[in-house]
């Protein structure tokens, strides 16, 4: 008799080990922590694919922007212009072009120092979109004349466009009040920096490439 009890346990511990064999094969162990939710686990953080959209970081972008800069007014009307077609606007180059705004007159010393580092920009970053603006705003009358500012064009082999601000229009639109002053526009069309003055070229050309590289950005 208890030869046969001894039998029927070893086989009822027998059938219980392969139960819970079979048991752990379908239900493997999970520390402490861990979810499986069928999937495979995580094998390193290459795996992980977080979707962002883009809309809203383009969003968040513009509106920390907007609570630092300005925006640059549009072109008015100007007495003429050099290099530049008749429905030149701002509106049509922001988010194509990084733009640099540029007041100059040609009876302006520090004015014409500017030109052969702002000619050089042109020639180097045009192609990787730059595009520069500029308007003459004269300070004396001989400065109101067409024809003497395209010989100082011609002089400082000037290419990018040149408008003729007599009347102060865009000058004052952009509470201006010095020779040369510059500005640079980004994608966005934010104005992120303006320089009075002649110098500190190095520091404006960084800027430049800065913006381009944002520009051009996938």
């Amino acid at each position: 008799m208890k030869t046969i009890i001894a039998i029927n346990a070893a086989l009822l511990i027998g059938v219980l080990m392969l139960v819970i064999f079979h048991f752990n094969n379908e239900h493997p162990t999970v520390a402490l922590g861990e979810t499986t939710n069928g999937a495979n686990p995580v094998e390193s953080e290459e795996n992980i694919n977080i979707s962002v959209d883009p809309i809203s970081l383009e969003q968040k972008r513009i509106a920390q922007k907007e609570s630092v800069y300005k925006r640059p007014p549009e072109i008015i009307t100007s007495a003429g212009k050099i290099n530049a077609s008749d429905d030149l606007q701002l509106s049509d180059l922001i988010g194509e072009k990084v733009l640099l705004i540029k007041f100059w007159t040609f009876g302006c010393v520090n004015c014409q120092a500017t030109f052969p580092h702002v000619n050089r920009w042109y020639d180097e970053y045009k192609d990787d979109g730059l595009e520069i603006v500029s308007f003459h705003t004269p300070e004396f009358a001989y400065e109101h004349k067409l024809s003497n500012v395209r010989s100082a064009v011609e002089k400082w082999e000037i290419e990018f466009p040149v408008l003729l601000d007599n009347e102060y229009e865009n000058f004052n639109a952009y509470n201006n009040h010095y020779w040369p002053h510059m500005y640079l526009i980004d994608k966005d069309g934010f104005i992120v920096y303006d320089h009075i003055g002649q110098g500190d070229y190095g520091e404006t050309e960084e800027k430049i490439k800065e913006l381009l590289t944002e520009l051009n950005e996938e």
